[in-house]
């Protein structure tokens, strides 16, 4: 089949049999492509199908297959001239006659994309970009919708009026697009025409990657000669938002200052369990520190520099300046244990890390460093043996057994398999262990032990002596005080942290309950509180002591009390220390008081009935928090009710001291119920008080249990409010506080 044939193949008779489509067929007919002969001349000359009336990206691949598929046909004989004289047709005229060969259409899209190196494409997208960046808004927001490839195909060779075809553009577009075509003809010249040396950090955007285009990352490496890879991982790691990135920076130290999380802050954002926030931190971190981590495994090129850093046989410190100085030249923000456990993951064939940032708190064996040892001394010996093994000589004062180091290290139990030619090596490391962690020098073989260290004074002895040159009692703030004035530089920060030393110490006693505290050597003085006193009066005597008796005594060392106030600390002490006979005195509850009879039970009978009554009503209210109540289950309780009745209506008919007794029991007890009604509505209002604290809201009416009773409550109290003297002036005064919490701090369920 020849070419020339093509001739007698109609377009139109094309699409009769069905080999192209209707659509396809009229866009041919109304360009003058009748025949396939001038479809197929057509495509030869690196013209668009875009370009036809009508036609779209469809039709135009229906052209240029139906082309391709024809051409694969012909029987031609190939000409014997070779390919490379186009190519070198097609370079002669884009370097010698660029502006006519683009004009007038002597080289198709497809040769002029051919001809462009790698980089000089990528310097050729960059810079067209950044062309359609400086149009006007409208503009520039569709001609993005062009990109490079499609602008050289569709348009730069072609005439101008082909760039009206670009989508939402009209005729007021015009002539900026034809300034953007010839302005992007002119760089396209200028590019063309340049040497690739020109473009040194554009031909390292394509050779390294697009970090290059950061300024920071080809300044180091124009200066530095290596790439920052360090400060490549800083900005990977911190544009990485997932939730295994976050738990992995709040629970390991990876940047310096940087504000963890605590665990209970984790588990409330992610809604997650302290086990899960465990596992995904072990996973994460072993996954990173693995050979799986793209971002430390994809670029070895890159980091093998940092190999450079650390000899074979050489040890590197967490501290050591190489890692100051890396830190440093790279502006980074990692801590020097991450940038170790990196550097341990580079070097695994050649060095073992002691410590590091996975090592579980107060497990880690190196306390101040961690270190990077070569491989063979590690494999040969136990160095976290070693340490153990140093540090708990050290405890007991014996590091001198150390003195003869080689000695030592050969008698050593950490050997896993003894070489003589790995000893020397051993050494080595053990010795910078030795200096680095405990600070023992090795000089000749020998280790120097300095001489043991001059002891601060204990705290505790501090505020001994401040006492002893005090000579009186002093306040915990003021002994603070002069604790601060010796030991400027202590941590302690409020005088509350001295208390525990104030009760651990042998010599030191406290005096009352107001933080005083005193030696015990001083005997002139009274140490204890009011009930050690008591207690010490009432074991001097082998008979219960009226109140009285013992208040006289008491106010002897603390003028302050009175007897009200040590009635009540007998009453309510919480160790029930003291026991209350009927004749209103107090013995120890630990000690019998027979008497003739040895019946300790009928000791103190009083013949005066007020005095039992009025103890026993004392008693009740100091256990219950309430006066006694006129209907009650407890007979004992009603009885009580009915004699205190008695003893307010008839007030009058009693004697003074009887009086007296009766209002001090009015007084001291005045903010406690007297009606059991009053009692439990009191009892209700607090538990309803508590819900709303609780659970932020008012009782629902479809709950059940103790929050339906709570709601059914308040519905009786709201119809009490609004009945008149449904309610006392005080709970309409707490009514009123329940609603104020209700409408105004929580939302109210409808009722």
């Amino acid at each position: 089949m020849l070419k020339e044939s093509l001739h007698n193949i109609l377009i139109r008779d094309m699409c009769q049999t069905g080999q192209l489509s209707t659509r396809a067929a009229n866009c041919c007919s109304m360009a003058g492509l009748i025949t396939l002969y001038d479809v197929v001349s057509y495509f030869e000359m690196g013209r668009s199908f875009l370009l036809l009336k009508n036609s779209g990206r469809k039709t135009s691949g229906e052209l240029e297959m139906l082309c391709k598929e024809t051409l694969s046909r012909l029987e031609e004989p190939k000409e014997e001239t070779p390919e490379i004289d186009r190519e070198t047709e097609v370079k002669d005229l884009l370097e010698n006659d660029f502006y006519r060969s683009i004009n007038e259409r002597l080289i198709s899209p497809t040769e002029l994309l051919d001809y462009l190196s790698p980089l000089q494409k990528k310097i050729l997208e960059k810079e067209y970009d950044k062309l359609v960046s400086s149009c006007s808004d409208r503009t520039a927001r569709w001609l993005r919708m062009v990109d490079f490839n499609d602008f050289v195909n569709n348009y730069l060779i072609e005439e101008n009026n082909a760039l009206m075809k670009i989508r939402n553009l009209g005729k007021k577009a015009f002539p900026e697009l034809v300034g953007f075509k010839e302005t992007f003809k002119k760089v396209l010249f200028r590019i063309t025409h340049s040497p690739e040396e020109d473009f040194p950090r554009e031909k390292l955007i394509l050779e390294k990657g697009k970090w290059f285009e950061e300024d920071f990352v080809y300044d180091y490496y124009v200066r530095q000669g290596h790439v920052p890879m360090f400060w490549i991982l800083e900005k990977e790691l911190r544009s990485d938002h997932s939730r295994k990135m976050d738990i992995l920076l709040n629970t390991y130290p990876i940047f310096e200052g940087y504000r963890f999380l605590t665990y209970k802050e984790l588990r409330e954002k992610y809604n997650l369990s302290a086990q899960r926030i465990y596992q995904i931190k072990n996973k994460t971190f072993k996954h990173f520190f693995s050979a799986e981590n793209p971002l430390l495994t994809n670029r070895k090129e890159e980091w093998a520099f940092y190999k450079n850093l650390i000899g074979d046989e050489e040890v590197l410190w967490q501290d050591d300046d190489r890692i100051s100085t890396l830190i440093e030249q790279e502006n980074i923000h990692f801590t020097r244990g991450f940038v170790l456990q990196v550097l341990s993951l580079l070097t695994d064939t050649t060095h073992m890390l002691l410590g590091g940032l996975d090592s579980p708190p107060g497990k880690n064996i190196m306390r101040k460093n961690s270190v990077l040892i070569p491989i063979d001394p590690a494999f040969a010996f136990n160095f976290n043996r070693f340490i153990s093994d140093v540090r708990y000589l050290i405890s007991i004062n014996q590091a001198r057994i150390l003195s003869d180091f080689e000695s030592y290290i050969l008698r050593s139990p950490g050997w896993l398999k003894y070489k003589e030619e790995i000893l020397e090596g051993v050494i080595k490391v053990a010795s910078e262990i030795l200096e680095h962690e405990f600070g023992l020098a090795t000089v000749s073989g020998k280790v120097i032990t300095p001489p043991p260290p001059v002891l601060p004074k204990h705290p505790s002895d501090v505020i001994y002596e401040i006492l002893k040159q005090q000579g009186t009692p002093m306040h915990i703030d003021d002994l603070f005080t002069e604790f601060k004035k010796i030991l400027p530089g202590h941590k302690y920060t409020s005088s509350k942290q001295l208390r525990p030393l104030l009760y651990q110490h042998d010599l030191i006693t406290h005096k009352g309950r107001k933080s005083m505290y005193m030696l015990k050597e001083w005997k002139h003085i009274k140490s204890g509180t009011i009930r050690e006193t008591i207690i010490e009066f009432l074991n001097g005597h082998d008979r219960p002591r009226a109140v009285r008796e013992i208040t006289n005594h008491v106010l002897q060392y603390f003028p302050e009390t009175n007897i009200n106030s040590i009635r009540t600390s007998m009453i309510k002490d919480s160790k029930k220390r003291f026991k209350q006979y009927k004749n209103g005195c107090f013995g120890l509850s630990d000690k019998t008081y027979p008497d003739k009879t040895g019946d300790p039970a009928t000791l103190g009978i009083s013949n005066n009935p007020f005095d039992e009554r009025l103890s026993d009503l004392e008693k009740f209210i100091s256990q219950h928090w309430h006066f006694p109540f006129s209907v009650s289950t407890d007979q004992n309780e009603m009885s009580l009710y009915r004699w205190w009745r008695l003893q307010c209506v008839h007030f009058d008919k009693l004697t003074q001291g009887q009086k007296t007794e009766v209002e001090r029991i009015k007084n001291q007890y005045a903010g406690l119920d007297t009606e059991k009604k009053v009692y439990e509505w009191n009892n209700r209002y607090n538990i309803l008080i508590g819900f709303l604290l609780t659970n932020q809201r008012m009782p629902s009416p479809d709950s059940r249990g103790l929050e339906k009773l709570l709601h059914e409550w308040y519905l009786r109290a709201t119809s009490d409010f609004n009945r008149k003297n449904g309610l006392s002036d005080e709970q309409r005064r707490k009514y009123m506080d329940i609603e104020k919490m209700a409408k105004i701090e929580y939302s109210s369920p409808s009722s």
